[in-house]
């Protein structure tokens, strides 16, 4: 059985609501995706009662800055202006018959853009993505094919035919210019 590499992950994002094709992040160094759920538990008369926690479901990684990219600046204003995000982690030896890729979609916020830079050393920079709701798990065309799934909160394409018109987009902040 071939073993998963991190060179097979690509991660692709666009603004929630965006009527484009999401982009690809490029030089990425290392992704990495957590989930999250404490447990807790508290003693009764009539034995111990536990309880879950809210879900923390994260991506997170480095990438290297390339001078010509303007994703990462996107990234750093998403933070700073708590602007929602879709986000798709692929992996790219996962490949079903019609050429479509298996992929976890997101949707939620930035939530850091931390750049780092040595003298003698390539600029590089951290990111991290908290999901809102749950991921959804499905097969996921790139700009040709597109596979439909858009109930209630469902799998949307990275593409300019499929903009994420459900889930956070309806309750979306508009912009006020300040």
């Amino acid at each position: 059985m071939p073993v998963l590499k991190g060179k097979d992950y690509a991660v692709l994002l666009r603004p929630l609501g965006a009527v484009e094709d999401a982009t690809k992040l490029m030089n990425v160094k290392e992704v990495t995706v957590s989930a999250e759920r404490g447990r807790e538990s508290e003693d009764t008369t009539d034995g111990s009662v536990s309880s879950g926690e809210a879900l923390e479901n994260t991506v997170s990684g480095t990438a290297l800055y390339h001078t010509e990219d303007s994703l990462a600046e996107s990234i750093e204003d998403a933070v700073v202006e708590e602007e929602p995000y879709e986000i798709w982690i692929t992996n790219k030896k996962n490949v079903n018959p019609e050429g479509q890729y298996r992929a976890q979609y997101r949707q939620g916020y930035f939530t850091k853009h931390e750049e780092k830079g040595e003298v003698g050393a390539n600029v590089s920079y951290d990111w991290e993505f908290t999901t809102e709701y749950k991921r959804a798990k499905d097969w996921m065309s790139l700009p040709e094919g597109i596979a439909q799934n858009r109930a209630a909160y469902g799998f949307h394409q990275p593409l300019t035919t499929d903009p994420a018109d459900d889930g956070l987009a309806a309750g979306m902040n508009a912009p006020t210019g300040v």
